[in-house]
């Protein structure tokens, strides 16, 4: 049921090309993507050949283009999930997921992106290394922001304790806090990508996040977010003693994207930055309660607290945004 909700609120958002949004960007360049092709796009080319075999197999409809995106991003967590714990847990998954804070910015904006991550959290799921390598590559093909959690994942092949990832985590809040000047890291990634460049323009955005937050502004609230899911392994890890192999590797991860975000939080696009990390709290969260690995008094009140938690500042932080 959640997986079919999540689908449809990705997928049936309306979107046109006039109200600024990427999606209604997406539904232009889909309408004539064979012209963009041939005249355009040499960068993130795998997305614009992704919408052209999409165009051909929906027959031009932008509807089923964005309900075939949608699947994409959905299943990855319902296969990670499926992959990894019992069936009745992968509701618990979506369910945390759709109440992320940015999980609305898939509807509108950053499709893109989440079809990439998505890819990267399917690679996960697959214990075949010449697929996970050929989905991390189409994924750097199609948005190519998504080579940060990448690059930390071969990180992880070699450093596989948490410590040292903890310790660039504290290091890079400690240069955001003193508002280090991250132009240049800007410069290192407009070498892979020439649109990060522009982001350090901090010009108006209209992505979900970036409509409230002001260039140059500290977020301590999004700050907060992003910490509490490391307070949440923290207690994990040492209160319960909890050790698996893939969980450690996931946390790093997460904390080496989030670490990213931290040295450019004070850009207007930064939220683009954000979603790399937080589309991992769901699983760093809760994958050690729903594994069945420790024992916790009451884990279904806790899995729904977890998810409460997250879900309701979600939904203070938008309403704030707003009113």
């Amino acid at each position: 049921m959640y997986y079919c909700f999540a689908i449809l609120l990705l997928a049936l958002t309306p979107a046109s090309y006039y109200d600024g949004s990427d999606k209604g960007r997406y539904m232009y360049d889909f309408d004539h993507i064979s012209t963009i092709i041939q005249e355009e796009h040499t960068k993130d080319i795998g997305w614009y050949y992704f919408m052209d075999i999409c165009h051909f197999i929906t027959l031009g409809s932008s509807t089923l283009f964005f309900i075939i995106t949608a699947i994409i991003f959905a299943s990855s967590f319902y296969f990670f999930a499926k992959k990894h714990f019992n069936k009745q847990y992968i509701g618990y998954i979506l369910l945390m997921t759709m109440g992320l804070l940015g999980f609305s910015g898939y509807t509108n904006n950053v499709i893109r992106n989440g079809v990439a991550i998505a890819l990267c959290l399917f690679a996960l799921s697959i214990n075949t290394k010449w697929i996970k390598l050929l989905l991390a590559f189409i994924a750097y093909l199609i948005h190519g922001s998504v080579l940060i959690p990448i690059a930390a994942f071969l990180y992880t092949i070699f450093i596989k304790n948490n410590k040292i990832a903890s310790i660039i985590w504290l290091i890079c809040l400690g240069l955001s806090l003193l508002n280090v000047n991250t132009s240049s890291l800007f410069d290192i990634f407009g070498g892979i990508d020439e649109r990060v460049s522009n982001y350090a323009i901090n010009q108006p955005s209209t992505d979900t996040l970036a409509l409230y937050v002001k260039a140059g502004q500290f977020r301590w609230d999004f700050l907060i977010y992003s910490i509490v899911p490391l307070y949440i392994a923290r207690i994990w890890k040492t209160k319960y003693a909890y050790n698996d192999k893939l969980y450690s590797r996931l946390l790093n991860i997460y904390l080496l994207c989030n670490a990213l975000w931290l040295l450019v939080i004070r850009q207007a696009y930064a939220d683009r930055f954000a979603f790399l990390s937080w589309l991992m709290i769901p699983i760093i969260t809760l994958y050690p309660i729903l594994k069945n690995n420790i024992k916790v008094r009451y884990p279904e009140r806790t899995t729904y607290l977890i998810i409460s938690i997250f879900t309701g500042v979600n939904a203070i932080i938008y309403l704030s945004s707003i009113i």
